[in-house]
């Protein structure tokens, strides 16, 4: 009754839209129709049909909405197609014809699970390029079903943060379709990372001094043990080990008693380092504080500034440099 109605109402308007040079087009819809896309063309799912060739393509290019997921499908009426064209095609006299509703499906593009992998691997590869490391995935994702899009869909991973230390890691693959999002699959992957660091050569009993005599550089693989990273050779000065530690262990802050160094309102010396260049200036110690700690003291400009004790009555100050 509705598509009557609207062929009735077309055609007695016809003699207005004669006089007003109105171009017509009929719409004859099908009753199913499969197509391309992420976005329901009204071309897609009908034949149309005038004398004015650029009215037939204005028409022909009114959207009626999203595409129906793979395996679904989606009923148009032509209640939906008048109001689309009366919307977005006022200019032109639209005769609805054929079907009273056109239920569509979208063809399909299977994604299969090594091309969503190799796109994770990729990205984790450009993103650890340099770094002594060993990557593994830990499970193949599953194929993924999108609609076919009018182009070529885009298989892309982005690590927002990549890893200190080893661990499993999760990787992000977005696949969109004709430039809009569609799904997102996360890939787990193992990740190994080695450092060349300075390690103990032999085992340490609780309360023996430390320097650096007792180091050795060896590659380890980089684990977060929750006690920030391994300390530098020069790190170790003055202190003794604070519990047994085994050969071939990095040495952490919780590993050392150190003695105190500096005390509070010590006047001491500021080494200020920006790249290549270094300065040095008199400064006070705002507190006590031990060979690797970090302690507030107040330059000679009268600047309160943040320093790391490298030495008895030595702190270093870097610029540019994030702490």
């Amino acid at each position: 009754m509705i598509q009557i109605l609207l062929l009735c109402t077309a055609l007695l308007g016809a003699p207005a839209d004669t006089q007003t040079n109105r171009p017509r087009v009929a719409v004859v819809l099908g009753s199913e129709a499969k197509i391309t896309g992420t976005e329901v063309k009204l071309a897609d799912i009908a034949k149309l049909e005038g004398t004015d060739a650029a009215a037939v393509a204005h028409v022909g290019a009114v959207g009626l909405g999203w595409s129906p997921a793979p395996g679904h499908s989606r009923v148009i009426d032509g209640a939906r197609i008048i109001e689309a064209t009366t919307a977005n095609a006022a200019g032109v006299e639209i005769v609805l014809q054929g079907s009273r509703a056109c239920r569509v499906f979208v063809h399909e593009e299977r994604i299969a699970p090594d091309v969503l992998a190799a796109a994770a691997r990729r990205e984790l590869e450009r993103g650890l390029a340099g770094r002594d490391c060993e990557i593994e995935l830990h499970e193949l994702p599953r194929e993924l079903v999108v609609p076919k899009g009018r182009e070529a869909s885009q298989v892309k991973a982005t690590i927002e943060r990549l890893p200190d230390s080893s661990g499993s890691l999760t990787v992000p693959v977005r696949v969109t379709v004709d430039g809009q999002p569609f799904r997102t699959v996360q890939t787990t992957w193992n990740v190994r990372l080695y450092q060349t660091t300075a390690v103990l050569a032999r085992a340490v009993r609780a309360g023996e001094p430390l320097d650096a005599s007792l180091l050795a550089q060896r590659r380890v693989e980089l684990r977060d043990y929750g006690m920030g990273a391994p300390l530098a050779p020069q790190m170790l000065y003055g202190g003794v080990a604070a519990r047994d530690l085994a050969m071939g262990a990095a040495v952490y802050s919780v590993d050392v008693h150190r003695p105190v160094v500096i005390r509070s309102g010590d006047l001491i010396t500021l080494q200020v380092n920006k790249g290549s260049i270094r300065a040095q200036t008199r400064a006070i110690a705002r507190s006590a504080a031990a060979v690797g700690e970090t302690i507030t003291v107040t330059a000679e400009t009268g600047r309160d500034v943040s320093a790391l004790v490298v030495a008895p009555g030595i702190v270093e100050l870097v610029l540019g440099k994030q702490r």
